[in-house]
């Protein structure tokens, strides 16, 4: 994304390189977990067992996947106090955004799932 002007010899847009979305993709998703209360860690890890890997999940599928992650996160918020409730809930916004292009949503499940968790 450099480009070099000819008058001058000089590159341009540098900052670009560095702004590029994909860049911190991962870092905005779990940047800092150390320095929460409870690290939402082992939470996403469980969350992320209830997707299929690397394969989409058609329109039908996500009645199902919607039905372990709601049951997961009802067992989960049962026996949490308030950091580790943040730390689900934070898991789970977390693997559900890296997920998202896998995920066929036409029914609405998925996200009427993430509505009832916020």
């Amino acid at each position: 994304m450099v480009t070099r002007n000819i008058k001058y010899g000089n590159d341009f847009f540098k900052t670009l390189e560095k702004s590029n979305p994909d860049i911190f993709f991962e870092e905005a998703l779990q940047g800092n977990w150390d320095i929460l209360p409870v690290n939402p860690q082992k939470q996403a890890e469980a969350l992320r067992k209830k997707f299929k890997k690397k394969t989409h999940d058609s329109k039908g599928q996500t009645h199902a996947l919607e039905e372990k992650l709601a049951s997961y996160i009802e067992k989960q918020e049962i026996k949490a106090s308030l950091p580790k409730l943040f730390a689900l809930y934070r898991a789970f916004l977390t693997v559900i955004l890296e997920n998202m292009d896998i995920i066929d949503d036409s029914y609405g499940v998925i996200g009427d799932l993430s509505i009832s968790v916020f």
